[in-house]
């Protein structure tokens, strides 16, 4: 078409103004179009992962949008200004938009159960046929809305019949009730309006369509030019937020993943909720704001000025969407992989969704309100109008995210092949990590650091100061340490310089004096090092990628517990419940017992224990703490009931550990010692501790060693405690699991130590060893066998 042929065109629409009545109601058609497209912009990213579509190939999708609308919207707006029909030029294009809704929205409902009927497997991804139905839908859906969006704008363009306060106006309601149908969206016969009939001398020359499209592009004016320009940038930056704001929340946000475990599922979603929340709240924001649009821009000074500066507001919300990201990733540094953000960061980003409503309101109305007025100004009808349609469409990021999102999967695949240990220098805190190490096949490969203070003397007063303090303290007194401070730098530099070679490394440390260096090594290594915490660190157990702990230690607070602790300091210590998902709770303690370990001890002591009367006895007597106090009175009770037993013993072999009083020992010695039956080891290497666990029939142990009796009660074997009632707060809990369970009783003196029973022993190095396998797993690491 020519410039000639444009200018000759009488305007569309050289009526009055419509009613108002009349414009709302066209308008309010937006409700309907924009509740479906809620839904589909909340749940599109995270419904098609779940589908089996990889992330990386989701943006794909939405591919549909663009590549029907640059055909639709402008053969929908040529075919509309020409349209003859009865019952107007926009409502038959309504009507049939409508319609490709509602199959549209059948499609992508029932697409995981229409694939099912097809074939598609309940239990495997990718289901084929349901992406095959959902695509089908979804380009439906876009087909629809285009139909749909294009006559209605013009439609209000009709009835504003070129007057621009009326034209500003009907788009406001426009886009209120696009708002209107956001909120019903995310949160969960009519009298037609006359239109004016085309007569025949209205008619104007047929022009070949795709001809009078490229016509409108030579003869527009530089206003509209500019105004396509504008618009084209302006969505550029909408449109990555509009189709991933929800899959932001569940991935960035909340740092979760469609794609993985159960746990990282369960961030996802619940990202994904809670972005739906924003999204509601975007959608009341721009409600509001779109009610006083023609306001607000009368007291700005013009539609154009006020359009400028909500694209500020724009701009710095997109930004601060990287710092909320940031601050996200800062937090699970720090918090844990698996540690939702912090209310601060769910506050920032949902201030974030809402005030986006302020400048969307803005982008639904000013600009079609501007097309409107400039396309009536040419006489070109609703061409021009189309081609604005056109802008909105080519500048839809589908066809730039969908190249730009393919981004690889988080997480590196290893193979752990190493381990370090850091202890705190006690033999049972070590034990523990040596125990773990062992069920997973890596003692052999491990290197060992210790936190050890020295013992006795003033240390004994020092005990309760942190470590780096005590180390500080003892410097500045001229006193040279003989312990040693594992370097946290230096190891986190290690797993990093050796991670390509070696593959990830895993940190077993045990003992509060551990918590600072091995929380560190974490925080300066997060991707190369997997760090494991075994006993409770008391405090922010985010800081490991795994917390392995007693039962009775993580819940310490029992009912004597909450006797002896102040009332003000009870929510200090209350346990989370349930434990949070970096957390494994054991029955015992982990020990460097098992089954491969009481084999080899029988080999090494099988000779020394041969010539030993059955059944073997084996006593262990440790040492009296805070929560299980005993000394000379508990030694001669223990005293009298070994002499009531002696007389079912074969053989009595009596070990004391390191922490048990001079004068304990020596009561038991002077009773004891000069019974034939009876052997009492004097301390001195070899140990014959192994030897005892591999060859005993029974094992009497005093209550106060949670060690002790884990690695007697993960033999099996009959297990006897002395002094349990004595035992408060944890301790008391610990005696009662073992007693429920079967494993233990109590030494009367009445016992016959012939006497058999069975029980479930104690698996915690085995089940904690499997847990830290499925954690690894998570992160694409496995355990070298």
């Amino acid at each position: 078409m020519s410039a000639t042929q444009f200018s000759s065109m009488p305007p569309s629409n050289p009526d009055q103004p419509s009613p108002l009545k009349k414009i709302i109601s066209v308008a309010s058609i937006a409700a309907g179009i924009q509740f479906g497209w809620a839904l589909q912009l909340s749940l599109l990213t995270p419904y098609v992962q779940l589908l089996g579509i990889p992330h990386k190939w989701a943006s794909l999708i939405w591919l549909c949008g663009p590549v029907s609308g640059m055909i639709v919207q402008p053969m929908v707006g040529y075919y509309s200004d020409r349209c003859t029909s009865r019952f107007g030029r926009r409502r038959p294009f309504i009507a049939a938009g409508a319609a490709l809704v509602a199959v549209a929205v059948i499609l992508i409902g029932y697409a995981a159960d229409l694939g099912h009927m097809f074939g598609d497997k309940l239990d495997k991804t990718p289901k084929t046929w349901a992406i095959l139905i959902f695509g089908l839908g979804f380009w439906f859906l876009d087909v629809a809305n285009n139909t749909l969006q294009g006559p209605c704008r013009a439609f209000l363009g009709d009835l504003s019949a070129g007057d621009a306060k009326r034209t500003r106006l009907a788009n406001a309601l426009f886009s209120f009730f696009m708002a209107v149908g956001n909120i019903l969206g995310y949160a969960a016969d009519k009298q037609w309006s006359p239109e004016k009939e085309t007569d025949e001398s209205d008619e104007v020359k047929k022009t070949p369509f795709f001809g009078e499209i490229f016509g409108a592009f030579k003869v527009m004016k530089r206003p509209m030019w500019m105004l396509l320009i504008v618009t084209a940038l302006n969505w550029i930056a909408w449109f990555p937020f509009l189709l991933f704001d929800t899959d932001w929340m569940g991935r960035e946000v909340y740092g979760g993943d469609s794609g993985g475990d159960s746990r990282l599922k369960k961030l996802y979603n619940d990202g994904v909720h809670v972005g739906a929340l924003g999204l509601m709240l975007n959608a009341i924001f721009l409600g509001v704001v779109s009610l006083g649009v023609e306001w607000i821009s009368s007291k700005m000074g013009g539609a154009k000025r006020l359009w400028g500066v909500v694209n500020f507001i724009l701009a710095v919300c997109l930004a601060m969407t990287v710092l909320v990201t940031k601050l996200a990733e800062a937090h699970r540094k720090t918090a844990g992989k698996f540690a939702g953000p912090t209310s601060g960061i769910r506050a920032g980003a949902l201030s974030l969704f809402a005030i986006l409503g302020i400048p969307l309101a803005i982008t639904f109305s000013i600009p079609f309100a501007l097309a409107s007025i400039l396309s009536s100004d040419s006489g070109a009808g609703q061409v021009s109008l189309n081609i604005l349609f056109l802008s909105t469409i080519m500048r839809r990021p589908e066809l730039a995210v969908s190249g730009l999102s393919k981004n690889i999967p988080l997480g590196v695949s290893g193979v752990v092949k190493r381990a370090i240990v850091i202890g705190n220098g006690c033999a049972g805190a070590e034990n523990q990590c040596i125990g773990l190490i062992r069920s997973l096949g890596l003692f052999d490969r491990h290197l060992y650091y210790s936190v050890a203070r020295p013992r006795g003397g003033i240390n004994r007063w020092l005990q309760w100061l942190p470590i780096s303090l005590y180390h500080f303290i003892r410097n500045i007194c001229g006193i040279k340490d003989v312990f040693e401070v594992a370097d946290a730098k230096q190891i986190a530099a290690m797993a990093r310089s050796t991670f390509h070679k070696n593959g990830p490394l895993l940190v077993v440390a045990s003992g509060s004096d551990t918590v600072s260096v091995a929380s560190s090594i974490r925080r300066l290594a997060m991707e190369y090092v997997f760090v494991v915490q075994v006993q409770h660190p008391r405090s922010r157990l985010e800081r490991f990628d795994l917390v392995i702990t007693p039962r009775h230690d993580y819940y310490s607070l029992t009912p004597e517990g909450k006797r002896q602790i102040p009332f003000f300091l009870r929510p200090w210590v209350t346990p989370r419940e349930p434990p949070g998902r970096n957390v494994f709770l054991t029955t015992g303690a982990l020990h460097n017992v098992d089954s491969c370990t009481l084999r080899t001890a029988t080999l090494e002591w099988k000779d020394d224990f041969a010539s030993l009367l059955k059944p073997l006895v084996v006593v262990n007597i440790g040492g009296p703490t805070r929560n299980c106090l005993y000394g000379v009175d508990l030694a001669k009770q223990l005293c009298g009931m070994l002499h009531s037993v002696l007389w079912s013993c074969g053989s009595l072999r009596i070990s004391f550990s390191r922490r048990t009083p001079k004068k304990v020992a020596e009561i038991i010695t002077r009773e004891l010692s000069s019974n034939s039956k009876v052997y009492i080891w004097d301390g001195k290497d070899p140990n014959p501790h192994l030897g005892h666990l591999a060859l005993a029939d029974a094992f009497i142990i005093t209550a106060d060693s949670v060690s002790m009796l884990s690695e007697a009660c993960s033999t099996g074997k009959p297990v006897y405690v002395v002094g349990a009632e004595l035992c408060t707060w944890k301790f008391s809990d610990f005696q009662k699991t073992l007693h429920e369970r079967g494993a233990v009783r109590p030494l009367t003196g009445k016992k016959n130590m012939f006497e058999k029973w069975s029980y479930s022993p104690l698996n915690d190095n085995a089940e904690a060893a499997k847990r830290v396998i499925q954690d690894l797993a998570v992160r694409g690491w496995k355990v070298e066998p």
